[in-house]
């Protein structure tokens, strides 16, 4: 796993995630969109965001990475979950 990944999930478990790294990788629409679930749930925040994905280099550590595509997605106070790929 990323490191900088691993210094965020000090905050956020992974184990909260509750989604398989290995199914659909660190970078991807469903780690953003569980990211944002729980940053929602364990900060009482009426907005959460979770963003995975790289701008402009390749992970070497990650065989999911794509250079310039970007995962975002959004949860609100009526749990409302908007998800999208951005290709920069």
């Amino acid at each position: 796993m990323h490191q900088s990944f691993e210094k965020v999930l000090h905050v956020f478990p992974i184990k909260q995630l509750q989604i398989s790294f290995e199914e659909y990788g660190i970078y991807s629409r469903e780690c953003a969109e569980a990211m944002a679930k729980v940053g929602f749930r364990n900060t009482g925040a009426d907005l959460s965001i979770g963003v995975t994905g790289t701008f402009s280099n390749v992970d070497p550590h990650n065989d999911d990475s794509v250079s310039g595509v970007v995962y975002f997605s959004v949860i609100n106070l009526v749990g409302k979950v908007i998800a999208k790929t951005s290709t920069l």
